[in-house]
Parts: structure tokens; sequence; C-alpha cells
């Protein structure tokens, strides 16, 4: 997301690596409004670590370049995986049932790493990088629905994708 002012609908956006490098002007994402727009660049590691600029240029007439502003920093905690759920065991239970344990696969788990039952963040058991399991209490599983599944990485390590549970 860029701040500023004056933005026209057809901006174009350039960000400059920390090594000087630009792939040049390139069309916004999407302008919000004349003081908001959105704009991405592919990053990789480990090139992409330090301090990073970028520059608008609204359209001829009346338009220009703006100077280097929206200094950012990439870190090499921006490049942490986040987990990613392939597979949940059970994936469906009976609503109004006994408590049970949840078996969460999939990749890039951590130590510390945490099962959510819907909003519910649950004491999780680390078992390997690619699985985790929890004990689901019945009082999560009284009413019938899908239930989102999740899990998060300790220390900024980021969120998984959701899978859901069948409660019926």
């Amino acid at each position: 997301m860029i701040f500023g002012t004056n933005f026209d609908p057809k901006i174009e956006v350039k960000f400059t690596d920390p090594f000087g490098v630009t792939a040049g002007f390139t069309g916004a994402d999407r302008v919000v409004s004349s003081m908001q727009l959105v704009a991405t660049t592919r990053i990789s590691y480990p090139e992409s670590i330090g301090l990073w600029s970028v520059e608008v240029k609204n359209p001829q007439p009346g338009g220009g370049v703006s100077q280097e502003f929206g200094y950012f920093e990439i870190t090499e905690g921006s490049f942490v995986a986040n987990p990613f759920i392939t597979s949940i065991s059970p994936d469906m239970v009976t609503a109004g049932g006994q408590p049970f344990t949840l078996t969460v696969n999939g990749t890039n788990f951590q130590t510390g790493s945490q099962i959510n039952f819907y909003s519910s963040p649950l004491p999780t058991t680390f078992v390997s990088a690619e699985q985790l399991a929890a004990v689901i209490p019945a009082s999560l599983i009284m009413e019938a629905g899908k239930k989102p599944i999740t899990v998060t990485n300790p220390d900024n390590g980021g969120t998984s994708n959701k899978v859901f549970i069948e409660v019926q």
C-alpha cells in the first residue's frame, strides 16, 4: 500500500532494490483513491534483503516523477515460509460428540506451532515439521457446520491456509 497525493488512475510505480536495480515503471495493481494505491514487485532470497525505495509517475500532460520515497526494509524474516496444511484427520465429526485428537498434516510446521480451530487457539503437540496434533474439546463441536482449521507458527512465522472440518 502506498500513500500520497494526486495519484492518477494510470499512475505507474517503480521499486528500486538495495543494489540500485530497478525493473522500470509498471502500472499500479490498483489505485484505491487519489491518495492511496496498491503495487507489488517480485522479490527473491537473499538478493532482496536490504533497504528498498519507491517512486511513482503520473502520466503526461501535467504528470511527472516523484522523488524516491517509501523506504522499506526487507529482512531475512520476510522470507520465513508460512505453514501450509495439506490434510486433516478426521475431516468430519459429529456435532455434540466427544473430544477428539485432530491431526494436521502439511509443511513448514515449527516447534511452538499452534493449531487454531475456528478462532480458538489450541494447545498443540509438535510431531514433526509435517505433522501437528491437538485435542479438540467437545465444546467446540456443539454446532453443525464447516469449521476452519489453520496453523500459526511462532515468532512472526505466519499463518497457514484454511482447511475445513465438517461438524455434522
